[in-house]
């Protein structure tokens, strides 16, 4: 440079905040080497070397044949709607959606402890954060790294914007961080269908005026199309006889793990009751506000008896079943005989339950052979502790 030049260096940079260009350094000499690693990345991620040329006599020309700056290569990551996949795309509130992302590091340098944010939104609504992720190891240069990701909606039915950021608080220096955001949508559907309930006594389902016994364990299972589990327990109303039976307490309702992959919830409740007629219903509403009202009536005995009792087919050719009711829980046995009072066959049914019971019978004698046509009596009987009944009826075999 002729000495009636001169040249004077200046450093700028470009706020990340506002998109205005500062002037850091001035006046900084022109062989200068100059540390500038002070100077925050993430504040000013882009900088300018201005250089100020000047002559003193107007005559001589300055001319720059080259400069350089020497620097550390930085890391590029970016990611892009064609490189996200769902596995679904329109859903029920609570069916999980797995989301697959393909990160890239398109820069020059690896990329460390990469961080990732998922967050939601509603039409109206803020932006909620849903899941945090930082990357195990770091992703090299010119590689890129697939991720999995659930995620579960609940709310009201509507569309959801899911919002994806690669180092979202800026902590890695990149050459462009405008690659760093994709999104997709998320339609969640109404779920329309009613729950349904499922009541047993003791194991056993009833018919409206059934007996049953005295302390019979009640289980529910509450059946909805909706993945959403049960998490609060006003959604649920269980009533004997119209009074409310609460979940706290001893004797309260207990809500337990559903027991299968179609069920939401089990209700478990074992009332005392008096003999006399009840009432049993349950009141479910579920995740989406769908409603179930089941009541189903029932009796309990105040001793024991043999109800209805009879065979079905009657004459039978090879086989009938026995069939009664019970009003209480009891050890129940049943004998065959001949009309002339000949024991031919002794069916040991063992404990049953109260309401309706069934015993099947293969036509045969104790030895296996099969009986000869003929009328015959068959006994049931039933015990329950020191209570006593039995019922003496006929069957006809006609082959």
């Amino acid at each position: 440079m002729p000495q009636q030049c001169s040249l004077t260096l200046s450093l700028l940079g470009q706020r990340r905040s506002s998109a205005l260009w500062d002037t850091l350094r001035t006046g900084l000499p022109v062989n200068f080497d100059n540390d500038i690693s002070a100077i925050s990345a993430r504040e000013y991620p882009w900088l300018q070397l201005v250089a100020d040329f000047s002559t003193a006599d107007q005559l001589s020309t300055p001319r720059l044949h080259a400069w350089q700056v020497l620097h550390d290569p930085a890391s590029d990551l970016a990611v892009s709607p064609a490189f996200l996949s769902l596995s679904a795309d329109s859903v029920l509130a609570g069916q999980p959606v797995v989301l697959k992302l393909d990160i890239f590091n398109i820069g020059l340098a690896r990329a460390d402890s990469v961080r990732i944010t998922f967050s939601e939104s509603a039409p109206g609504s803020d932006e909620k954060l849903f899941s945090r992720v930082t990357l195990p190891g770091s992703l090299a240069a010119d590689q890129k790294l697939t991720i999995d990701q659930l995620y579960t909606p609940a709310g009201k039915p509507g569309s959801r914007l899911l919002t994806i950021r690669v180092d979202g608080d800026n902590r890695i220096n990149e050459l462009s961080e405008s690659n760093n955001t994709v999104t997709t949508r998320v339609q969640v559907v109404a779920d329309t269908l009613q729950p349904q309930i499922e009541i047993t006594f003791d194991g056993r389902t009833i018919t409206p005026g059934d007996w049953v016994a005295a302390q019979p364990l009640i289980r529910a299972r509450l059946i909805d199309d909706s993945p959403l589990s049960v998490a609060d327990t006003l959604q649920i109303n269980l009533l004997i006889d119209g009074l409310r039976v609460p979940f706290s307490g001893e004797n309260g309702v207990q809500l337990l793990a559903p027991p299968d992959t179609l069920a939401i919830a089990l209700l478990q409740h074992r009332p005392l009751l008096r003999a006399g007629e009840h009432s049993l219903e349950i009141l479910f509403t579920d995740a989406s506000g769908n409603i179930n009202n089941t009541r189903i009536d029932f009796s309990v005995a105040a001793g024991l008896e043999l109800q209805r009792v009879m065979n079905y087919p009657n004459p039978l050719s090879d086989h009938t079943d026995f069939t009664f009711l019970l009003t209480r829980p009891a050890e129940v046995r049943l004998r065959i005989y001949t009309v002339n009072g000949r024991l031919i066959r002794l069916l040991e049914a063992g404990s049953l339950g109260a309401g309706f019971n069934r015993l099947f019978w293969d036509g045969r004698d104790g030895d296996g052979d099969l009986i000869a046509n003929g009328v015959y009596l068959y006994r049931v009987e039933a015990r329950s502790g020191s209570e006593h009944a039995e019922v003496v009826e006929k069957c006809i075999i006609m082959r």
